[in-house]
């Protein structure tokens, strides 16, 4: 297969996806916002990286569907893909049964994913472990601890915890790192909360605009 070909192919695949991992993530916090009480500034899923592993799976699965229909259609385009190295004679019924299959499967997982979060609201904190259970709200005089980290991996790496009296911990920090922005109303709403703060895993030289945030006591 020539340089071109493949190209093209990874642009068709590669393409929708990336476009689906930048969209994703405000689609999916605004769905996740629709199912918080009114006012809440931040939201997230304690299922987030099925979340997001079953948006990636799903995305190429439905990349897969459209090009399998398309190639059911159109014998033209068929052609181009029937006879090259490593794909022989696919079954194009098949490919789109399986294909829209795994799209619904993981489209699924993503929204049931999303129903299982946290939402922050001036007020109160409230989060659903599944679905299908009586979401858990607590006041936030009920937080007694916040603990903060930083390390470096392939990259540097936040994260900042809230700890409830219940022994729940909610991890903030998301891809879209939208904690950051939210942190002046958590500040807010810890006002007169007595609450432990433990910031001893932020390494010294940790980078990034948040660095001051998780040295800082709320």
């Amino acid at each position: 297969m020539t340089l071109a070909p493949r190209l093209r192919n990874a642009i068709l695949v590669c393409g929708p996806l990336m476009l689906a991992l930048f969209f994703g993530s405000g689609l999916i916090t605004q769905f996740e916002l629709a199912h918080c009480p009114a006012g809440a500034f931040l939201t997230g899923s304690e299922l987030n990286a099925v979340l997001w592993f079953a948006v990636m799976i799903g995305t190429m699965a439905l990349v897969l569907s459209i090009i399998a229909a398309i190639g059911l259609a159109t014998p033209g385009i068929r052609a181009q893909f029937e006879g090259k190295e490593g794909l022989g004679h696919p079954d194009w019924r098949w490919m789109l049964v399986i294909s829209v299959a795994v799209s619904l499967m993981s489209f699924a997982v993503v929204t049931a994913a999303a129903l299982s979060s946290f939402c922050l609201a001036p007020s109160s904190i409230t989060v659903r472990d599944w679905p299908w259970e009586k979401p858990h709200v607590y006041a936030w005089r009920d937080v007694s601890a916040v603990t903060t980290r930083c390390w470096y991996g392939h990259g540097w790496s936040p994260s900042f915890v809230l700890k409830m009296n219940d022994g729940r911990a909610l991890e903030l920090q998301r891809t879209d790192m939208a904690w950051v922005g939210a942190y002046p109303r958590i500040a807010k709403a810890l006002q007169g909360v007595a609450f432990t703060f433990d910031s001893t895993g932020v390494a010294a030289n940790c980078g990034g605009d948040y660095a001051d945030l998780l040295r800082r006591r709320p």
